[in-house]
């Protein structure tokens, strides 16, 4: 099969597409999208811990637009909310908040697609605060389990930050 002359993956029409898609889904984050950083409560050692969050809200009738949005992306959830007021639309609720789809799916998405806006000022502090968080307090998801907190026990946490035979050692269970 003879391949069609200046045809090249990067200005195929569906990669054109893809692009466009992409553009169009960002306009819509750029007007109903919402990045968020809230506390929690600080760890053992008195450092903060923060919850970093990807979230866009609209009217459930638009359901079927958030919904090509949470598939573009890839990653985050939908939740449907009734009406607040007698007068207003139920609405849908898309959201990303694991540090691992935020890093892999969002981050990569904004760094595309969001054109130079206050939505884009905004993601690139938030951005910022996300990857600054990441250095100080990197995610040991998917590092396997924690090893018991006696020295030289190496078996696997059970509670309190200890095995099987020590918990039952400190609790007397």
């Amino acid at each position: 099969m003879d391949e069609a002359e200046g045809s090249s993956p990067s200005s195929s029409t569906f990669c054109r597409s893809l692009r466009a898609v992409g553009f169009t889904f960002a306009g819509l984050v750029a007007g109903e999208g919402c990045f968020t950083v809230s506390s929690l409560p600080n760890r053992k050692d008195g450092s903060p811990r923060l919850r970093f969050r990807f979230t866009l809200q609209m009217a459930e009738r638009d359901l079927a637009l958030v919904t090509s949005l949470r598939s573009f992306v890839g990653v985050g959830s939908i939740d449907r909310r009734t009406a607040q007021r007698a007068h207003w639309q139920p609405t849908v609720v898309y959201t990303v908040s694991g540090r691992k789809s935020i890093r892999d799916a969002v981050i990569p998405f904004c760094n595309t697609y969001l054109v130079a806006t206050a939505k884009r000022k905004q993601y690139l502090d938030w951005r910022t605060r996300f990857m600054e968080y990441e250095t100080r307090f990197p995610s040991n998801w998917g590092s396997g389990p924690s090893p018991c907190a006696i020295a030289g026990c190496d078996r696997p946490v059970r509670g309190r930050g200890l095995c099987r035979a020590h918990y039952y050692e400190v609790t007397g269970y």
